[in-house]
């Protein structure tokens, strides 16, 4: 048996609470096996401001793994090759594979560029291709059977070679997460800081919309059977959990199975949150599930212009979508779910004949407006990213928003070796005012300028001001926990107000990330 570390790099720009779920069903998989497993969060240590690297080359140290991997996101992606680097330097002899969304598409820029310290990447789901790993590793078999592991992708001197051949599906009641670590900032303030676990009841999504990596996999819908997800209820509960985020990204897809599920979390005492789309839900479900524990409710509304909603695939029946919205905030509201509402801006417009533009002001405009107007708790909003394995990304019909035009934006642009070998300005977004959008350190359209985006926020404050003034219910904007260096707000008397500097007022671009430079100096002197 082996020593496998499972590793989370850095999220310098994090928004979101939670935890990377994916590290725990990996543990499990391994665990299955009676691998040695440890799981190293070390973004909870840049959250607490710890010497990051310290932390884990002791850990290194300590436990000598012979397997480390590392999961990871586009907007992770420099850190986590900065980690592999790290791996190498303290075990040279330690077998480095990283993994998540970015490595999808990534993998054919990580391994030419960062083949010296990444032995493989895994594309797709992990847990069999763990296994397949650990195994070869600890028969002493890695170099000789890597190439018979379906989905790892390996350097073989001169090119990166992806493994195929029968790959099996991961069945979802296959394993339960591990869950070997637990920390407060997992925690989701939305239900009340409570202990907070995060469950999956279904792999895949059915939709495909133009901004999403869940849709590089499009119709690979999986639910797991009730009697599995009743085991981990159960073991939540022992484990003195108190709260469920349902991480499905449309939790409401089956409501007579969906009404099956919220009995057992109901009668466990949970309260619960989670996601969904407006056209899939049913008034009767709302309200059984605000009988039955659910306290907060994310919808991905993305835009409320049909035009807008048609150009990202968000739905091919958009008269019917709109009609939907305000439908089921009233529903949320009657049945006291918090509800929040989540739009994407910096968008494609489709034109009659089908081109697409950039979307124009009145767009903006007339989606804040009606946003507020559905008297929601939560108003998140996003900078459209250009994330390399989304569609937005490579199709040639969006290239009159992208800021690369017809080439795509492939994984190289999340990479700082790769901007520095080509010798190329790096495109991902460094002005301070991305991160009230979550935009920060990515590629986003050419038009979303900063006074673009300022802009939006703007309108936003003033809009949910006059908003907050006139009404009970108060309106709270969600950012970025580091944009609240310029973003202000305060309570005046019960009522919410929101205030920003003007632009010039706002630095030109984020401070420097020190681990950030230290792996910019030491591409730069190999």
């Amino acid at each position: 048996m082996i020593r496998a570390l499972l590793v989370a790099p850095p999220l310098p720009e994090r928004s979101y609470p939670g935890k990377f779920m994916g590290l725990d069903y990996l543990a499990a998989a391994l665990m299955a096996h009676k691998h040695n497993v440890e799981i190293l969060d070390l973004d909870i240590c840049y959250v607490r401001k710890k010497d990051v690297l310290q932390e884990y080359k002791a850990k290194l140290d300590e436990f000598q793994p012979q397997l480390v991997g590392i999961t990871n996101m586009s907007i992770q992606n420099d850190l986590a090759n900065y980690i592999a680097w790290v791996t190498k330097q303290v075990l040279p002899e330690a077998i480095v594979v990283k993994g998540g969304f970015h490595e999808i598409t990534g993998y054919m820029y990580t391994l030419p560029l960062h083949h010296d310290y990444v032995d493989a990447c895994v594309v797709g789901e992990g847990e069999i291709g763990i296994q397949q790993i650990a195994k070869a590793i600890d028969k002493g078999e890695w170099d000789t059977k890597k190439a018979e592991i379906p989905g790892v992708a390996y350097w073989d001197g001169s090119k990166p070679v992806l493994t195929t051949g029968h790959r099996e599906e991961v069945d979802p009641n296959f394993l339960m997460p591990a869950r070997l670590n637990w920390f407060p900032e997992y925690n989701f303030r939305v239900l009340g800081n409570r202990k907070t676990g995060q469950m999956m009841t279904v792999r895949g999504c059915p939709w495909e919309c133009a901004f999403c990596s869940e849709a590089f996999f499009p119709s690979r819908t999986h639910w797991r059977d009730l009697g599995n997800i009743i085991k981990e209820l159960d073991l939540l509960k022992k484990q003195r959990y108190e709260a469920i985020y349902f991480d499905d990204s449309t939790f409401t897809l089956k409501p007579d199975w969906l009404i099956e599920l919220i009995k057992e979390v109901h009668k466990r005492g949970f309260i619960w949150g989670c996601n969904t789309r407006v056209d899939a839900v049913q008034k009767e479900l709302v309200k059984y599930m605000g009988e039955s524990g659910c306290v907060y409710l994310f919808c991905g509304v993305e835009s409320l212009v049909p035009e807008i909603l048609r150009a990202m695939n968000k739905t091919h029946k958009p008269q019917h979508y709109l009609e939907c919205v305000p439908r089921v905030y009233r529903w949320l509201r009657e049945a006291r779910i918090s509800p929040s509402v989540f739009l994407i801006f910096g968008n494609a417009r489709m034109m009659p004949d089908g081109t697409l533009t950039p979307e124009r002001w009145e767009d903006v405009e007339f989606t804040i407006k009606n946003a507020i107007e559905l008297d929601t708790d939560y108003i998140s909003m996003n900078i459209l990213r250009f994330l390399p394995e989304v569609a937005f990304s490579h199709l040639p019909h969006y290239a009159p928003i992208r800021l690369t035009g017809q080439e795509p934006v492939h994984a190289g642009y999340y990479d700082m070796k790769w901007y520095m070998l080509k010798g190329q300005n790096d495109l991902r977004s460094s002005h301070p005012i991305y991160r009230c959008f979550e935009g920060s350190r990515s590629v986003n359209p050419g038009f979303a300028t900063p006074e673009y985006v300022y802009a939006i926020m703007q309108r936003a404050i003033e809009l949910v001001n006059t908003h907050n003034l006139n009404s009970s219910r108060q309106a709270k904007i969600v950012v970025d926990h580091r944009a609240h260096e310029f973003f202000h707000k305060e309570r005046i008397g019960g009522v919410i107000q929101y205030s920003i500097p003007s632009f010039d007022k706002i630095p030109a671009e984020v401070e420097k990330i020190p681990l950030l430079e230290e792996w910019r100096q030491i591409i730069m002197q190999a």
